[in-house]
Formats: C-alpha cells, structure tokens, sequence
C-alpha cells in the first residue's frame, strides 16, 4: 500500500517550500468533523441554506473531507426507515425544551422536507469534497434522553455487570438482533451514497464491566474478561466491513481511538486496534488524542505521533489531531495553557510535526462554528490551496 500524505500545513509562519512529502502535485487534504446540531444557534440547520453555510464555514479552513455528525444517542438526523428521527415525541413548549440548551433542542432532523443525509452528501459532491459519516460506536453522546427506540423498547439486550446492575445506556453487541439493527442503520447509509464511514470510538460508555450478558458469558473460557469482552467489538469490525465491501464500492473505514499509546501493548483494556489493522479491518486510523507530556507538550506530541505511524507502517493511513475541543484535554487549548502561543502557532507546530513523521492525515475536531479562529481557519486555507512543498524540521 503506498502511503500518500493527506495533510494541511501552515505556510505563512516560515516552512521552505522544497521537495514534496508524497510527490509534486500532491493536494494535501485535511478531515473535519462537523456537528451541524452545534451550529444551530448561527444557522438555520433544518434548511438546504443552512447547511450550505455549514459547509462554507469548514471550508474557510481548507477542509477537502466531511465527516458528518448523523447520530446523538439513537437518535437518528436523517429520514430514517429502521429508526426514529432526532427529536423528543412529548408535547413541544418553548420554556421545557427537553435539551438543556434552549434551540438546540428543538431541533428535527428527522423531519425536514429533505433527508438530510442524502442532501449533505450532495452538496459535498458538488463542492469536490470527500464526504463520509461520523458515527459515535454505540452513539451515547450527551443525554440518556436520547436513546433510540430500538434501545427503549428492548431492554433484555441492555449491558448487564456481573451484580446484575443494568446500563440501559446502550444495547450489547454481543446480540445478533443489535448487530443487525445496526447493519440495518448502516445499509441506510451506504444507500445515501457517502464514501466514509468513521466510527468513533471516544464519544461511547462501552465498558466491559456491563458485558456479562449470556453471549459474551457462554463464549468465556479463562484469561481477561475485558480482553474477551472487547473481542466481540472486533467481531462488530468485521461485520461492518463486509457490509462495506458488500456495496460494490469502496467505502473507507476509519477507526476513531482515543489516548491512544502504541507503547501499550496490553489488549485487554481497550479497543484492539492493532488486530483490526493485521486484519485489514481499518482503512484509516484516526488518533483522536494522545498522552503526551506537560513537560515537553511538542517534543512528547511527537515522539507519540511516531511510534503510531511506525506501528501501523504501510498497512494503515494515520490521521493525527489538530483538536480544538475542549470538552477533553490534550487539545490545542490545553497547549495554549502551557506554551502560551496562539491557536495558529500551535496548530502550525502540530501540523508540522504530522508531517514530519509521515502521517496521512490530519483531522479538525471539530469545526464548530469560530471553534478554529478565522485566523486559524484563513492560515489553514492558504496551506491547503497553495503548493503543499515543505522542508523536513527533522532528518
């Protein structure tokens, strides 16, 4: 597999232009998760024209892939045929908005005159822009109130601790009627004609504690239970990408991992990203954040950045952050803390720095409306439209 570099640089602060990274011509890309929930306050986001402006937005910031937000909890945001549309079915008022945060919640993305999906897909085609699915693994972001009615109406699938204790936060995919409702969620994507499916491993509660249902049960024999647990996430892999492959056309499956730290080897505690890359499950790895040190926040950054591209070699496309997020740390605000330089600096360095170590992609979580500055986003821009040659800071 040949590596092509799929990243946005920041030229203006003093990169030489010199040889190319992936060779002459080459347009670096740069991957934007868009919430189209959070520009609601800005736009009109149940209408064409406001998604228009959505897409304008990222953009500014010389954004070439959408990963598009089409889930928060079950709640679907597209016209949906195996589940509900986004919304709350009690009585509407405008001071008991159901969502805490008022507008948002009035929100129906499953009721607008056009399906929303299809419509994004669209105008991202129109535009030339690469366009896949953000899709939360087990989509549990934000509030209980927005589980789906799959979820609601079966809860003999809920996770289940070995006390007995229930987590009615999502159905195990251990069960085989999960999976294929989930298959079933996934087919009415593929149907919209998207091109990725990117699915996020950091915004979900899966936690093996809550799998001691009867399949995953029947199926212990001894070792770990998180390790045998987690084995049944990689199952769900597997399935998702045959469904994938199954299109007839070739979908990009990128896996989304948190802190993730190649220099931990043990599989027991989390997601067994490694095997689904031996596998060829992935097609991208996509690092949502890494843990690297306060006392040297760039140096450790990319150390860190190295090792998970010289792990995954030429099986896997890297995608590392320039993360504007500050619901978590170890985001572009938290280096802002420390180093005390802008937001364009900071993002300058790390771009730099995913350069130098040979990764394939940059991602922008996420691009919010002014969540990047316009001085941010108009630096990235340039970086994305100019000539893309730069000079390696390190041998």
């Amino acid at each position: 597999m040949q590596r092509t570099l799929s990243i946005a640089i920041l030229l203006p602060l003093g990169f030489i232009p010199t040889a190319t990274h992936s060779g002459e011509g080459t347009r670096f890309e740069v991957a934007a998760w868009i919430d189209h929930f959070d520009f609601a306050r800005e736009y009109d986001t149940e209408k064409i024209e406001g998604l228009k402006l959505i897409l304008d937005h990222a953009q500014e910031a010389g954004t070439t892939t959408i990963w598009w937000r089409t889930h928060a909890g079950g709640r679907l945001r597209y016209r949906s045929k195996v589940d509900t549309g986004y919304h709350n079915d009690s009585t509407i008022d405008k001071r008991l908005p159901f969502d805490c945060r008022d507008v948002w919640g009035w929100v129906r993305y499953g009721e607008t005159p056009f399906d929303m999906l299809e419509e994004v897909v669209k105008l991202c085609k129109e535009r030339g822009l690469r366009v896949g699915v953000h899709w939360p693994f087990e989509e549990t972001h934000f509030a209980v109130n927005r589980h789906g009615d799959f979820n609601v109406e079966r809860p003999r699938y809920w996770g289940r601790a070995n006390d007995g204790r229930l987590s009615v936060k999502q159905c195990s995919i251990a069960y085989e009627d999960v999976v294929q409702h989930k298959l079933r969620l996934l087919d009415e994507m593929i149907e919209r004609g998207i091109e990725i499916l990117f699915i996020d491993f950091m915004r979900t509660q899966y936690d093996p504690k809550f799998e001691y249902v009867e399949p995953v049960q029947k199926t212990y024999r001894d070792g770990p239970w998180n390790k045998h647990a987690y084995s049944f996430v990689t199952k769900y892999l597997r399935r998702v990408r045959k469904r994938l492959d199954a299109s007839g056309r070739k979908i990009e499956l990128v896996a989304g991992i948190p802190n993730l730290d190649p220099a931990v080897k043990d599989t027991s505690h989390g997601f067994d990203w490694r095997r689904w890359i031996e596998e060829g499950l992935i097609d991208t790895l996509n690092v949502t954040s890494v843990p690297w040190s306060e006392d040297d926040p760039f140096g450790s950054t990319r150390e860190v950045y190295r090792n998970i591209v010289e792990t995954c070699g030429t099986r896997c496309r890297v995608f590392v952050p320039v993360r504007q997020y500050k619901h978590y740390t170890r985001g572009i605000w938290h280096y802002e803390r420390l180093t005390k330089k802008t937001q364009a600096e900071i993002a300058l360095q790390l771009m730099q720095i995913s350069h130098d170590i040979g990764a394939d992609g940059i991602a922008l979580e996420c691009l919010d409306y002014n969540n990047y500055t316009p001085e941010t986003r108009e630096a990235l821009k340039r970086a994305a439209e100019g000539p893309c040659r730069f000079k390696k800071t390190v041998p």
